[in-house]
């Protein structure tokens, strides 16, 4: 009985040391809970593939935000277009209009949402079409977190299962 209580121990402690690189195979990378970036989590995100030679998309995410203290989105970057815009949709006299806003608010306790036909992300002056299947790399800049990065995938049209295309964030 006592190899195998010996063997059970080996185990465990093996079990509790850190991996030689720092970290697991695979594992998420380490994030304090004490960050405001530990508390946002990114989901649903997906940019629109482009139209012909039409050099502007949209792109749409969730911004998850179960902490005590609300955040903002303040900027998007990326290396598929020039710039990156934050837009709302707004309807004056029955014609809808996007405007460019300087911060969305992503409320504590609550989800910033990011959808076709409403607020979202605009990709100027794209470098290269973007075609269905391909995904982009976006930065996007928080007050309070500061920078995530997700890997957004590129669909002609909106997922039929958005939740199956999380975004992949890493700091």
């Amino acid at each position: 009985m006592r190899p195998i209580v010996l063997a059970a121990a080996a185990l465990i402690l093996a079990a509790c040391q850190p991996a030689a690189d720092g970290a697991a195979a695979g594992a998420a990378p380490e994030t304090s809970a004490e960050t405001p970036a530990a508390t946002l989590r990114i989901g649903d995100g997906w940019v629109r593939a482009s139209l012909g030679r039409n050099p502007h998309t949209g792109g749409y995410l969730t911004v998850a935000n179960p902490g005590p203290e609300a955040d903002r989105l303040t900027g998007a970057a990326c290396a598929c277009a020039a710039r990156v815009e934050l837009h709302t949709v707004s309807t004056d006299g029955g014609v809808m209009r996007m405007n460019a806003v300087e911060a969305m608010e992503v409320p504590a306790g609550g989800t910033l949402t990011l959808a076709p036909g409403g607020d979202h992300l605009m990709f100027l002056d794209l470098v290269a079409p973007l075609a269905d299947g391909q995904s982009v790399e976006v930065t996007l800049t928080f007050e309070r977190a500061g920078e995530m990065t997700v890997q957004l995938p590129v669909h002609a049209a909106a997922p039929d299962h958005a939740d199956a295309h999380d975004a992949h964030a890493g700091h």
